[in-house]
């Protein structure tokens, strides 16, 4: 990374801040560190096909699957407890033929779960060839808080990683085969999940995407399945619509999601929200900002910026 690009990194964090809160553990059924507002809207995630900071959580894979140099600063809303976050990251694809990715929250909790800590992330990816990619990540999270009684606990601390593979069947087809948080930390919040996902997309317009991870949690009985399915339409080349669903077996929640944007040559804007329709009823809004830096002073749109 250059001087000018670790300076760039430096100014996101300062201007989108350091704080961050993850949801109560009663509600944390589908996977709480997506990094991107698309990731959001679209389900579970439409994995095999996540690029730029979707794909730092979703699928390190692909990070090297777009030439690009992304910033973005993030900020959640939960109404039903109050709660705000803020988050930011970075991925630059366009510097070497590896993909690299760096995250940052500083959590914040309230309520009587009130629980703080740090959630820092890094993620490599190697393009083997046109048609596959291998990447992993590594994540650190320190979670502590404090229960209902007072009692001092921390819900996940230590290290965990994520690995993948992407292969691209036929052109605008993808595969992938994931494994998330393969350290088990013994925590709702860090669930281990393996699985794949598989996207298609017509036209550079239109995404159509299936996600199936396996709980595999040691306390976690029966390897319960998280499946979501999403679909992203590009309008005009600057508007995604997105929508999609998940289902967790293990909560037996059904959940809702969709999102609007606006993308142009230097910027993206995401606003996304998830609605949880059995169960609790849990709302999870999100909004994403990125900058688009393109080192070779060409020009980026749509797909290829890696939405």
């Amino acid at each position: 990374m250059t001087i000018t690009r670790a300076l760039h990194f430096s100014l996101v964090l300062a201007a989108f801040g350091v704080l961050a809160a993850p949801p109560n553990l009663a509600q944390a059924q589908v996977e709480e560190t997506t990094l991107s507002a698309r990731a959001v809207a679209l389900g579970t995630g439409v994995r095999a096909s996540a690029a730029s900071t979707s794909a730092l959580a979703q699928n390190p894979a692909n990070l090297s699957l777009t030439r690009v140099y992304h910033l973005e600063g993030t900020t959640t809303y939960e109404p039903g407890v109050g709660r705000f976050a803020f988050g930011t990251a970075i991925v630059d694809s366009s510097s070497s033929r590896l993909g690299a990715g760096l995250s940052f929250r500083g959590l914040v909790g309230g309520d009587d779960t009130a629980y703080g800590g740090l959630d820092f992330r890094g993620g490599l990816s190697l393009p083997v060839s046109d048609a596959l990619g291998i990447g992993v990540s590594v994540r650190y999270v320190s979670l502590p808080g404090v229960m209902p009684d007072g009692t001092q606990v921390n819900y996940a601390k230590g290290l965990t990683m994520d690995a993948a593979l992407r292969a691209t069947l036929i052109p605008n087809l993808h595969v992938a085969v994931l494994g998330s948080n393969l350290i088990d930390r013994h925590s709702a919040l860090v669930p281990v999940r393996v699985g794949g996902s598989a996207s298609y997309t017509i036209a550079d317009t239109l995404t159509l995407g299936l996600d199936a991870m396996f709980n595999l949690s040691q306390n976690v009985p029966g390897a319960p399945l998280l499946i979501g399915a999403g679909v992203e339409w590009l309008s005009g080349n600057a508007v995604p619509i997105r929508v999609g669903y998940a289902y967790d077996e293990l909560t037996r929640t059904h959940y809702f999601t969709g999102g609007l944007g606006y993308i142009d040559q230097s910027v993206g804007i995401d606003l996304s929200i998830r609605q949880a329709l059995s169960g609790e009823n849990a709302t999870y809004l999100m909004l994403g900002i990125r900058y688009f830096y393109d080192a070779s002073g060409g020009s980026q749109t749509g797909v290829q910026q890696g939405l």
